[in-house]
């Protein structure tokens, strides 16, 4: 690290707060190492952001003050850089793609003819000047859900580990109930494994992502409730919370990686958000009282395991956009008596609809032949319906 103040030089270490200097309590970045000078001017804003917060763009000072500094080698990125700071370009950019993160053009022209008279920038540097901060907006730098090198380390007084800046969760302690620090975004992998005691936490409206077997064998788990700001939930991250009986997931999850809710057993009740495209294997696998589910609109493929075992299933309706079924898919769900297939369907997986004893109607679209085909090589030509 280094003090944009006193200039003087530190590795993160516990108890030393990624921002402040622990010398004169200036502000602290990164060094730009050779390795760093090597790369593109976006990556070095991804890392910022990922670093300091996305926050950061709206702090014209503090900005400032590390363009100044990681962009000294190069006066001319340094000076097209500083006049989008001066004119809050950072700031604006941040607030539309916040509002409208599917299209950033909308404004552009406006803040383009503003720059350009404000500053006298010809349209190609003023090209380049947007190009870096859209770039970075748009493919920011994720921050990890392990402990870095750089995070350091900061205990609460019930022994909880963060980073020194509190934007990660570590490690958790086996007590019945916690609540989460507010600010934090990440809550780091195996963060409270095997917490056998834990029934609630809080989740504080920070948070962004679930790291993988974050809560994993938190068998008395209960209550949680995910908040709108959270974008990703690991593999296993809730596997075996054998009382969690219903969660809500918000529309602002684009990824549920696998397994992420194995064996809840008691899991009744659970939402697929409307942004997820896949539902990877074993998501849904061994979750015995799951009684109904809604596959989104965007799903294209499910999962080999996917929903095995989900004995309480009684129908499930595939949406248009699915066009690829894994195997053992639905295979033990015994209590499974309806499924709608569309005809966009192009591959399905062996063993999909193994002992389902249940099963009455397997109804398909008209004019899927390799669908039919297929579902009669699975046993499935006495239930088979079809539909125009």
């Amino acid at each position: 690290m280094i003090c944009t103040k006193c200039k003087k030089r530190w590795s993160s270490v516990n108890g030393t707060a990624l921002g402040n200097c622990p010398v004169c309590g200036g502000d602290a970045l990164l060094m730009l190492n050779s390795q760093m000078a090597n790369h593109s001017v976006e990556v070095i804003l991804q890392n910022m952001i990922r670093i300091h917060g996305i926050d950061l763009l709206d702090n014209s000072q503090r900005l400032s003050a590390m363009i100044g500094d990681l962009f000294n080698h190069d006066w001319r990125v340094k000076n097209l850089l500083s006049i989008s700071i001066q004119n809050k370009i950072p700031a604006k950019l941040k607030r539309l793609y916040h509002d409208n993160p599917e299209d950033l053009s909308l404004q552009l022209s406006a803040f383009r003819t503003q720059i350009q008279c404000t500053a006298f920038l010809q349209d190609e540097a003023l090209n380049e000047m947007f190009q870096y901060w859209i770039i970075t907006l748009n493919n920011p730098c994720q921050i990890s859900t392990q402990l870095e090198f750089n995070d350091g380390l900061w205990v609460d007084e019930l022994g909880v580990k963060y980073s020194a800046d509190t934007r990660k969760l570590v490690k958790g302690i086996d007590i019945c109930s916690y609540s989460i620090i507010e600010g934090t975004e990440v809550i780091c992998d195996n963060a409270f494994l095997n917490a056998k005691n834990l029934i609630t936490i809080n989740i504080p409206s920070s948070l962004a992502l679930i790291g993988k077997c974050s809560f994993q064998g938190c068998t008395t788990l209960k209550n949680i409730i995910i908040p709108p700001s959270v974008t990703f939930i690991g593999e296993f991250a809730f596997n075996c919370c054998y009382s969690l009986n219903q969660i809500f997931l918000p529309d602002s999850i684009t990824s549920i990686e696998k397994a992420a809710f194995q064996d809840c057993r008691r899991l009744q009740t659970i939402n697929i958000p409307f942004k997820i495209e896949m539902i990877e294997e074993f998501t849904f696998n061994m979750c015995s009282s799951l009684e109904n589910i809604v596959i989104p609109d965007k799903v294209g493929s499910i999962g080999n395991y996917a929903f095995t075992g989900c004995t309480s299933l009684k129908s499930i309706v595939l949406p248009n956009s699915v066009t690829s079924i894994g195997k053992s898919v639905f295979k033990t769900c015994t209590g499974l008596k309806y499924i709608f297939i569309p005809s966009s369907v192009t591959s399905l997986g062996d063993w999909t609809f193994d002992e389902c004893r249940s099963l009455k109607q397997i109804v398909i679209q008209n004019g899927n032949d390799i669908l039919r085909r297929r579902l009669t090589e699975l046993g499935c030509q006495n239930n088979l319906v079809e539909i125009d």
